[in-house]
């Protein structure tokens, strides 16, 4: 015997193994198995040095025990990289005697965990295993059905008898977990039992034979599937993917879906037939869109389906609509060909600026604004300047959809055109450019005679930001127009000169709320030492919004006399207030803020709970304690990493039982399940019954059901 080998002999004899994995004398099958040998093996996976836990996995690897299994699955959590790769190789080597544990960490609250799991089920070939597979689709959740099917697909041959016969299995979700498999692995002998699975009682089995139906490319599904068209939602969807995987041969039918008096239906149809693209469905698309969508047409949305198509009719057909003598239908083409963006169309939509119909007009100009690649600045600007004020206002309008810096002196010019929606609209589309050659003119439309004009100057102003319009703005507070004066207050916010204080402050007296509410979101913006003491005063203003906006200017502000009354804030009785409280106070990114934060994760709202935790996290906060860390987790709604806190998850998962949000409760409720939660009392038991909306049982508590 060689060094190597005696000094490996030494070693095993060291640890109490035999060589294995280390050496020249693997033990045998029969060997690693011995009842004595195998507990000692999963006694070693707990070993704190890491070689002796990855020669354990190694050893328990050679059995086809599933006691070792078992135990080689809690090992996939292992801290050790090199160990949990050994012990996902002992788990393949053990094939299908590791499947029931396997099985089990599909549903594992650790993600990684899971993620293994499946992909090491994906290695067995076994026959034998896919009926235990199949049977899990009833006992996991979506996510867990979505990877127990890939699991089968990849099993491919074996599995395809099993999952025929299980589509008339008693339980619905095993049904249409086998229904979706053969779907996905396109398993031709699956068409008729999935044609027969159409009409099964379960709503989900006939989605998933809709959809495989579809991946299959059965012809003989297309009947059914338009009549499922008109079925509940999910249903109907799942007929829409069916009809679309399908393709050519359902065309004809959707074409004549088209016309189903039920608009959702024609809406479907529609949807169906843009992913086929087969150029038969132009010209009754076209028509659909053109025709009154409350007698029989289709959605505006539908012009999308129409622009996937790409074909040259389509744009013919909608200039032609531009023509027709009901207005309907002229604003419906003009609409459709901003969307289409066919450079035929320019004419023709200029023209329709023109047309009676205010409708058709403000179509045909927003359709110009959307086709800067195919309308000049120059042809619009002269439409801006003469003719038709109807034409004048679409001109003005399309100028600024374009976008282009080119069009701001045609709208400087346009402030001054005699018609005050005109200038309106110049002022508004002056501020969406954000060109400072703007400034001077929006300044002085500020003393325009139209009211409409000068709450538009104003608002651009605010885009523009602009310290040069601070005293105009100022004076604009005490404007005879309410909504001028609150667009002037938040342009004040905008420009940030400290002159715009004062009057702001003033404004807060203000007869109109909307001033009031203005002022006080503008002063939160400006950072003044004679800010505060009116922002802590309005902490306490009647109004809840007020009180928000106070809260948040005062965390922007982030002075330090702020805390104290933003602490005693965390107790308004309006839960919107209190989560702007909290994220004010870790915008303070002040050290006292913390204490009264972490207390905040324990508010009876998930919206205050989640801000409190927000604002921990921006200022590098750490939990002292495992129920510090739980109450944060679960208010950040982090809930994959929840079944790794244990009991101290307990308090705040049952807190989130009683939140305002259905979606919490239920997130609440599905993590205490998991983790094996029992509720101590009548009173949990009905909260949990709640989460998960089971009325009758929850009717049969008696009293204690009033609680939720």
């Amino acid at each position: 015997m060689n060094k190597m080998a005696i000094i490996g002999l030494w070693l095993a004899a060291l640890l109490g193994v035999g060589i294995g994995a280390y050496g020249q004398d693997a033990p045998t099958a029969a060997q690693a198995t011995g009842v004595p040998q195998l507990e000692t093996y999963i006694e070693r996976l707990k070993a704190t040095d890491p070689s002796v836990r990855r020669h354990a996995a190694y050893r328990l690897g050679l059995s086809k025990e599933e006691k070792a299994a078992w135990a080689l699955v809690g090992a996939l959590k292992d801290e050790d990289e090199s160990v949990r790769a050994e012990v996902q190789e002992a788990l393949k080597a053990m094939g299908v005697s590791a499947l029931k544990p396997l099985m089990a960490t599909i549903k594992d609250p650790n993600r990684e965990a899971r993620r293994v799991a499946v992909n090491l089920l994906q290695t067995l070939k076994d026959p034998e295993a896919a009926q235990p597979l199949i049977v899990a689709f009833k006992d996991v959740g979506p996510e867990a059905r979505s990877q127990i099917a890939g699991v089968l697909a990849a099993m491919g041959a074996p599995a395809v008898e099993p999952l025929l016969a299980a589509l008339k299995h008693e339980d619905a979700l095993i049904r249409a977990g086998a229904a979706t498999t053969l779907g996905g692995m396109k398993e031709p002998r699956a068409a008729e039992p999935l044609l027969g699975a159409l009409k099964d009682s379960n709503a989900e089995v006939r989605c998933a034979a809709a959809v495989s139906l579809g991946a299959l490319k059965e012809p003989r599904a297309v009947e059914p599937l338009i009549a499922m068209l008109s079925e509940q939602d999910n249903v109907s969807w799942a007929a829409q993917m069916g009809l679309q995987g399908i393709g050519t041969p359902a065309v004809e039918r959707l074409i004549a879906t088209l016309s189903h008096p039920h608009p959702f239906v024609r809406q479907r149809a529609a949807d169906a037939l843009g992913h086929i693209k087969d150029p038969r469905a132009v010209e009754p698309l076209v028509a659909g869109v053109l025709k009154d969508y409350s007698k029989g047409g289709l959605d505006i949305y539908s012009v999308n389906v129409l622009a996937q198509l790409g074909d040259a009719r389509v744009g013919e057909l909608l200039i032609a609509g531009l023509k027709a003598t009901d207005p309907g239908v002229r604003s419906r083409a003009a609409e459709a060909l901003g969307r289409v963006k066919d450079a035929r169309a320019v004419e023709p939509l200029i023209a329709a600026l023109g047309d009676p119909d205010n409708l058709v007009r403000g179509h045909a100009s927003a359709a110009l604004g959307q086709m800067k690649d195919s309308v000049g600045v120059e042809t619009l600007t002269a439409k801006a300047k003469q003719g038709d004020v109807l034409v004048r206002r679409g001109a003005v309008a399309a100028l600024g959809r374009l976008g282009d810096r080119k069009a701001v002196r045609p709208l400087i010019e346009a402030l001054q055109d005699e018609d005050g929606t005109v200038r309106s609209l110049a002022a508004s589309w002056l501020g969406q450019l954000k060109d400072a050659r703007a400034t001077d003119p929006l300044t002085a439309a500020l003393k325009d005679p139209e009211p409409s004009v000068r709450k538009a100057a104003a608002w651009g102003l605010r885009e523009l930001k602009d310290a040069r319009a601070t005293e105009a703005l100022a004076v604009t507070l005490t404007d005879s127009d309410p909504d001028v004066r609150f667009a002037a207050a938040r342009a004040l916010a905008e420009v940030g000169d400290a002159r715009a204080v004062a009057p702001l402050l003033a404004a807060l007296s203000d007869t109109r709320f909307e001033v009031r509410d203005g002022a006080i979101q503008s002063l939160g913006m400006i950072k003044d030492e004679r800010v505060m003491n009116a922002l802590v005063a309005r902490l306490k203003d009647p109004n809840p919004r007020m009180r928000q906006y106070a809260a948040s200017g005062i965390g922007k502000s982030q002075g330090v006399r702020g805390i104290g009354p933003l602490t005693a804030a965390l107790g308004d009785p309006d839960a919107e207030v209190r989560a702007s409280v909290a994220a004010a106070l870790g915008a303070t990114k002040d050290p006292r803020a913390v204490e009264p934060l972490t207390r905040a994760l324990k508010d009876e709202d998930s919206r205050v709970r989640n801000a409190a935790a927000e604002s921990l996290r921006k200022m590098d906060w750490q939990p002292k304690n495992s129920a510090e860390k739980a109450s944060y987790i679960i208010a950040r709604q982090m809930w994959h990493e929840v079944g790794n806190l244990g009991d101290s998850a307990f308090e705040p998962l049952k807190l989130a039982l009683r939140d305002s949000s259905g979606h919490i409760r239920r997130q609440a409720a599905e993590t205490l399940n998991s983790m094996g939660w029992k509720p101590a009392d009548a009173a949990q038991q009905a909260w949990l019954l709640a989460a998960f909306q089971k009325w009758d049982e929850l009717a049969r508590l008696g009293a204690p059901a009033c609680g939720p």
